[in-house]
């Protein structure tokens, strides 16, 4: 989309990142591509420009991005009257948990949403509404008040999880905030406890860099487990433990702001060589190997994109070059198909823009991969990665790529019982979570950020990067 909108002689100043973020906070506020187009600058009306391409390809390819799932559905409630009747009528009792993590279009579609009745309960802290996750704002506590004056209020401020230290330290960071809910006039209130906790379970480290800070938690964990990380007994570091509390890998977690702050603390780990896993994003799903891998096996099931046939043609038929696929897609994309028929219609059409023996290799490879699907056909979704892993080259990327086999085994035994088509994989793989991701019965330990935390318990936690604007303070 970058790239058309360039060909037209509009200058981009902003890099695809910085873009893609723009769209996100645009469809979490509810406005649109039209929103921007009158802008008082060059660079906005441009924005409006490349907004409304990307979303022109996406309905193209029949997709939806994740903000879209709330936005659409949103706009389609407050404009359509006959459809918003009809979903109050099939969910006529309406409960929000985690309310704290409302943005602005999430709260318009539960507006939208709620019954003349008001049968509606929402439950959140206020407080968890500080770093602003996806858009979420505390304001919507106070609008949820205005807009159901009839709202009973119940404060539930009593934790039976945490001791009275760890509360006491959670004041402590909430106090310097200004208050997010008024509750009209009332006092910020306090949570108690009836458990007094441990004494000294509380400690502030601090280090000069990242790197040190990193160096520090790594040291500590060693010697928490006795020093059992497989390079501790060269280092010296057996035996330095508090055997009064023996710990495991699997009792301790390093928590953390942003995903990339893992990027540290794992190579320090690393080095140390003790064992541990990150919540998040499958890591593996974006190496090299098995990107290509999943991409080839969508577009033989006929449920690939744009990007993945650029993967696919990266990865098996690279004598192509980018010009020529730029040209494929642009044409697909011009003249409204998606990848299948884009594919079909390739094989009939010149393409414009693509020499001649260029798009015969393209066909060629269109063939192989029409080939591959009448081999499969019939397979189960573990057998027909398998028998691409065999037949199709994958080895052979893996080997110029990195280390394919992990991933692939993670995601073949998700693939376990999905359907034929694969269907249900990719869709389990697109709602992941951060926490689906590891698990908390071996003896690794966790990294993850502060919100994949909530819900869970650990023995020790590491609360690392608690810089101004990052992390509150104690």
């Amino acid at each position: 989309v970058i790239k058309k909108v360039s060909e037209t002689g509009k200058k981009v100043s902003q890099d695809r990142e910085t873009l893609v973020t723009a769209i996100v906070h645009a469809k979490q506020k509810m406005m649109g591509p039209e929103a921007f187009s009158e802008a008082d600058t060059s660079e906005k009306r441009i924005f409006s420009d490349i907004y409304s391409m990307y979303n022109e390809a996406l309905r193209t390819q029949k997709l939806f991005d994740y903000e879209d799932l709330v936005y659409t559905v949103a706009r389609e409630m407050e404009t359509n009257e006959a459809y918003r009747k009809d979903c109050r009528n099939r969910f006529q009792y309406i409960f929000v948990d985690e309310y704290q993590e409302l943005n602005q279009a999430q709260y318009r579609l539960l507006r939208a949403l709620t019954p003349p009745d008001n049968n509606i309960c929402v439950n959140g802290d206020p407080d968890q509404s500080i770093y602003g996750f996806r858009g979420s704002d505390p304001r919507y506590f106070n609008d949820f008040i205005d807009d159901f004056p009839e709202t009973k209020t119940v404060f539930l401020d009593r934790n039976y999880r945490s001791g009275r230290i760890i509360l006491k330290a959670a004041y402590q960071v909430m106090d310097g905030c200004p208050m997010v809910f008024s509750n009209r006039g009332e006092e910020k209130r306090r949570v108690c406890s009836d458990t007094e906790g441990l004494k000294k379970n509380i400690h502030i480290l601090e280090m000069s860099s990242e790197r040190a800070e990193a160096d520090a938690v790594s040291r500590t964990i060693e010697k928490m487990v006795g020093g059992s990380g497989y390079h501790a007994q060269n280092a010296g570091r057996v035996g330095q433990t508090d055997v009064s509390r023996p710990l495991g890998f699997s009792d301790l977690a390093v928590l953390y702001r942003t995903g990339d702050q893992h990027r540290v603390i794992s190579e320090s780990l690393s080095s140390c060589g003790i064992p541990f896993q990150v919540a998040g994003p499958d890591s593996g799903w974006d190496r090299p190997g098995t990107r290509r891998l999943f991409s080839l096996f969508k577009v033989i099931e006929g449920s690939g994109h744009y990007v993945d046939f650029e993967n696919v043609v990266a990865a098996w038929q690279p004598g192509i070059g980018k010009e020529a696929v730029y040209s494929f897609c642009q044409w697909g994309l011009t003249h409204g198909y998606d990848l299948s028929a884009a594919m079909t219609e390739a094989k009939r059409f010149p393409i414009p823009g693509m020499p001649r023996h260029r798009q015969e290799k393209l066909v060629d490879l269109m063939k192989r991969m029409k080939g591959y699907a009448r081999q499969m056909d019939g397979m189960s979704f573990p057998d027909k990665l398998r028998h691409l892993l065999t037949h199709a080259g994958i080895e052979r990327i893996v080997s110029e790529k990195g280390a394919l086999s992990p991933a692939c085994d993670q995601n073949r035994s998700w693939g376990e019982g999905c359907d034929r088509t694969a269907d249900t994989f990719f869709g389990r793989k697109a709602l992941e979570t951060d926490i689906d991701t590891v698990s908390f019965d071996v003896q690794k330990v966790t990294l993850m950020t502060l919100h994949a935390a909530k819900g869970r318990e650990c023995k020790v936690v590491f609360i690392v990067g608690g810089e101004e604007d990052l992390i509150a303070l104690l």
